[in-house]
C-alpha cells in the first residue's frame, strides 16, 4: 500500500511539476507579447507625436522664411522640361509630392543630363508643376495635368501616338496620381510603366489619426477632399484596378523607416512589383534610389523598342 501511496503521490507531484511548468511558460510567452504589443504601441505613440512636431515646424518655417517646399536645400526650379529632341520616341514624367516642387527631381535631372546624347535626343524628359503642389482633390490635379501635359492629347502632336511608352516617376503622393492619369486620361494601348516612391496607393493611417484632432487638422489644413481620399483603406486604388488595363507595369519602392506614409504595406500595388529599401524613410527614399529607378526605366524602353521589332 505504501508503494502504491508513493506512487501515485510521485504522479501527482510530476503532474503539479508539469502544470506549474507549462503554465509559467504560458505565462512568459504572454508576457512577451505583452511587452511586444506594449513596445509597439510606444514606437507607434513616439512616432505619432515626432511627425506632429516635424509638420508644424515645417509651417512655421515656412511662414518665418516664405520657403515654399520641404527640400531646402536645393535650388529652386519651378519646372524642368528636357526640349533636346524634336521627335522623342519615349517619355519619362516626374511628378512630385504633396506640398513640394519639382526640384525633388533634380538628382534625376542631373543624372539624365549625364546619360549618353544619343540616349538623351530621344527621351524627354519632363516634370511638371503640380497645381496647388497636390493639395487639392485628384480631378482638379488630372485636369490641370491634361492642360500641361496637352502635347500628349493633341491628335497633331506625335507626342500623342500610342506607340511612344511612358515611365512615370512618382515621389509620395506623386505616384497615387501617376496611377489615376494613367486609367483615366492614357489611352490603355498605350505603354505605361509606373515606378511609385514612397506613395501612398492605399493612403496612410496618418490622416486617420490627424482628423481625430480638429485643430491640428486646422493647422495642417490640407485639402477637405484630399482628407478623404488619402483615408487608408479608402482610397481610388482597389485590388484588380489594373488587371483589365493592357500595356501597364508598376514597381513600387517602400522606405522601412517611412513614417509619413504609414503602414509601409499601403506603398505596395497588389499587381506590382515591391521593393522595401532598409535604413531610409519618406523624405530621404527618392535621392537614395535615383540611379536605379532612371535604370529601370531605360531598360523598359529597351524592352519596348524589342517588342515593337
Amino acid at each position: 500500500m505504501k508503494s502504491i501511496r508513493r506512487e501515485q503521490t510521485s504522479n501527482s507531484l510530476s503532474f503539479i511539476n508539469s502544470l506549474t511548468s507549462q503554465t509559467n511558460k504560458i505565462y512568459m510567452v504572454m508576457t512577451m507579447q505583452s511587452i511586444t504589443s506594449f513596445h509597439k504601441v510606444a514606437c507607434t505613440v513616439v512616432h505619432e507625436i515626432s511627425y506632429m512636431i516635424d509638420v508644424i515646424m515645417f509651417k512655421l518655417w515656412c511662414k518665418i522664411t516664405g520657403c515654399k517646399s520641404h527640400v531646402h536645400s536645393y535650388s529652386s526650379i519651378t519646372d524642368y522640361t528636357n526640349n533636346n529632341s524634336g521627335n522623342p520616341s519615349q517619355i519619362i514624367i516626374g511628378l512630385h509630392g504633396m506640398r513640394s516642387m519639382p526640384h525633388q527631381f533634380i538628382e534625376y535631372i542631373k543624372l539624365y543630363e549625364s546619360m549618353n546624347p544619343s540616349v538623351r535626343q530621344k527621351t524627354m524628359f519632363v516634370v511638371p508643376e503640380i497645381i496647388n503642389r497636390g493639395d487639392c482633390d485628384m480631378n482638379t490635379v488630372l485636369d490641370n495635368l491634361k492642360q500641361t501635359l496637352h502635347p500628349l492629347f493633341d491628335p497633331a502632336s506625335p507626342l500623342s501616338k500610342d506607340d511612344i511608352p511612358i515611365c512615370f516617376i512618382g515621389i509620395s503622393n506623386g505616384g497615387r496620381i501617376a496611377l489615376q492619369f494613367r486609367q483615366k486620361l492614357l489611352s490603355p494601348e498605350r505603354p505605361v510603366h509606373i515606378i511609385s516612391l514612397g506613395s501612398p496607393l492605399r493612403g496612410t493611417n496618418r490622416m486617420n489619426i490627424l482628423l481625430r484632432f480638429p485643430l491640428f487638422s486646422k493647422i495642417i489644413g490640407y485639402h477637405p477632399a484630399l482628407h478623404h481620399e488619402m483615408f487608408y483603406h479608402q482610397t481610388d486604388m482597389k485590388d484588380g484596378d489594373f488587371e483589365t488595363i493592357p500595356n501597364f507595369t508598376i514597381t513600387c519602392y517602400a522606405a522601412k523607416y517611412d513614417h509619413v506614409v504609414a503602414p509601409t504595406s499601403s506603398s505596395f500595388h497588389p499587381n506590382g512589383k515591391k521593393i522595401l529599401i532598409d535604413n531610409r524613410g519618406h523624405l530621404s527614399l527618392p535621392e537614395y534610389v535615383a540611379k536605379d529607378v532612371l535604370t529601370e526605366c531605360m531598360n523598359y524602353f529597351e524592352e519596348q523598342e524589342i517588342k515593337n521589332v
